[in-house]
Parts: C-alpha cells; sequence; structure tokens
C-alpha cells in the first residue's frame, strides 16, 4: 500500500471513530431577498444576481458506518429517485475509498419550495464527510446544485454566476413569516416558463438591496423575485396565496423558484394575528405551512449527538 493509501485510511480510521461519537451536520434553509434572472450562459445555466439570507429553519443529517448505503427521513416514509443525500456519499467513497455510510435526515425544509431543500442533505453529507476524515473536499457538491456553495457558506450575501459566485454581505438579523402553498414547483420547469416569458431581469434592483442591507435600512419594499410569474403560472396557487394575504394587509415576495413565500417582519409586527391569519389560511386550505424564523449568520453547522 503506498503512502496516499496509508494516509487515506488513517483518515478512515479517525472517520469511523468519529462517527461512531455521532457527529452530525445542520444545514440551514436559504431565502432569496432578491433575485435577479439573466441570459442563459454557455453552459445552459441561467445567470443568476441577487441576494440570499441562511434562515433558522434546518435539516439534521446523521451519517453513521453500515453494511451498505441507506438513508432514511426521521418519521417519514420520503423516497428520491435520485435522492442527493445518497449520491453524495456514493461520490465521496467512489473519490477516496470510503466504505458505505447509512444516513438519517431530519427533515424540516420544505421540498419543492425554493428554499434549499433540494440539496441541503447533500451540503451536509459532504460536510460531515469531509470533517470526519481531514478531506478538502467539502465544496465538491458545489458545481451539483447551483445553492450548495451558499448553503455552505450561509449569513446573507451578494450572489452572481450561477448562484455559486458569493460575496458575503454584513449580517444583519430579519425576522420572517413564511408560507407555502398547496402544491410545489420543479426548479427546471420554471426556468423554462420563464424563458417562454422573453425577460431579462434588472441588476439595479439587486444593486440597491444590497445597499440597504450593508446600510441597516428597511429591506421589505426591496425584495423582489424574478421567478414569480413563471412560477405561478405552473403552479397557480402561489397567486392565490399572496392575493389571500395581501387582503390582509401581508406583502409576499417569493423564494427561489417557489412555492414557499416570505414577509419581513418589523420589530413590532403582530405575532398573534399572523398566526391566527395563518391557521385559518390552512383550515381554508389556502396554505399548507407555515413557520416563523429569523436570519442567522452560518450555513452548515457540525454538532454533537448528545
Amino acid at each position: 500500500m503506498d503512502k496516499v493509501d496509508i494516509s487515506l485510511r488513517r483518515g478512515y480510521n479517525r472517520g469511523m471513530s468519529n462517527l461512531l461519537k455521532g457527529l452530525c451536520a445542520r444545514v440551514y434553509a436559504k431565502l432569496n431577498l432578491g433575485l435577479c434572472v439573466g441570459a442563459i450562459r454557455q453552459d445552459g445555466r441561467h445567470s443568476l444576481y441577487g441576494v440570499n439570507t441562511s434562515i433558522s429553519l434546518f435539516d439534521t443529517v446523521t451519517v453513521l458506518p453500515a453494511g451498505d448505503y441507506e438513508v432514511s427521513y426521521v418519521g417519514t416514509d420520503l423516497r428520491f429517485e435520485q435522492d442527493s443525500a445518497l449520491l453524495t456519499a456514493r461520490m465521496f467513497a467512489a473519490g477516496h475509498n470510503l466504505s458505505p455510510v447509512s444516513i438519517s435526515i431530519d427533515k424540516h425544509i420544505w421540498l419543492e419550495s425554493g428554499l434549499g431543500g433540494s440539496c441541503a442533505d447533500a451540503v451536509g453529507v459532504a460536510a460531515i464527510l469531509s470533517h470526519l476524515y481531514g478531506l478538502d473536499d467539502v465544496g465538491a457538491v458545489d458545481e451539483y446544485y447551483s445553492d450548495a456553495r451558499f448553503l455552505r457558506t450561509g449569513g446573507i450575501a451578494k450572489i452572481s454566476g450561477t448562484g455559486s459566485e458569493i460575496c458575503p454581505l454584513s449580517y444583519r438579523k430579519y425576522h420572517f413569516l413564511i408560507v407555502r402553498p398547496r402544491g410545489g414547483v420543479n426548479t427546471a420547469r420554471c426556468y423554462a416558463a420563464f424563458d417562454s416569458l422573453g425577460r431579462m431581469g434588472c441588476r439595479e434592483r439587486v444593486d440597491e438591496l444590497v445597499s440597504a442591507v450593508e446600510n441597516g435600512d428597511d429591506i421589505s419594499s426591496l425584495c423582489f423575485n424574478d421567478l414569480t410569474e413563471a412560477a405561478e403560472s405552473l403552479c397557480p396557487a402561489i397567486c392565490s396565496v399572496r392575493r389571500y394575504f395581501a387582503e390582509n394587509g401581508i406583502a409576499l415576495t417569493m423564494t427561489g423558484s417557489g412555492s414557499a413565500l416570505y414577509s419581513v417582519l418589523e420589530n413590532d409586527a403582530d405575532i398573534s394575528y399572523l398566526t391566527s391569519l395563518c391557521v385559518e389560511a390552512e383550515r381554508a386550505g389556502v396554505i399548507s405551512h407555515f413557520a416563523f424564523c429569523h436570519s442567522v449568520p452560518r450555513g452548515v453547522e457540525i454538532v454533537q449527538i448528545d
């Protein structure tokens, strides 16, 4: 066995020891405070320009040694044909001769909602395996998922490129109400619908939002998303939810490709009123979920299981 293999084996032994101690990763969701969609690049992806923030809604990913690769979702029977967490574990194993692992995910980031839920668990697995084995591949998933780098670094940042170029901004603690209509949006279909509209985003709106964040000014009237109309064409419930809340004095902005919507709350927001409004909306079948959350200054957090 050559020196490289010996090094990997030592890293493997340390990693297995830590796995048995119960390390896991907490991966925070994201909101797009502003999203400008530009032209299609040569690689087939869209140019993006915007502002993201991490929020206090998170998935917890736990990785344990196993005889074969497997993934389970706590309290649910979720199954995905192309599971991002499982694919990431296999990718790391192939590149570094690692043994199979079992992945357990306590999922709280809503799927098909524009919150980063589709790649959060891949980011969590990559963070754990990189940490356990002393690998430099923590960013290995960045090229596969446009949100991956931001989910990994977190905080508040200006994004560009395909969403993977990150410029950190001053951290501010914002409070949000987020709601999910009854229905999700497929990201690829949303961008295709956007292309059919023949429009181009306005970068100046992002620059104005960045200035407001840096200066500590109110951002509630500056949040926007170029994908809103396209998403509404695929999921009309988004429009219905926006209308319902607007009629009750609450302006909502969509995050990502939808379908989740959010409102930036003032410090003196009437949480009791907002809760009652959301409960009524749930009972009426207008929304399926709602949550109150706040911005957080981090993306992935490695934690020890007690």
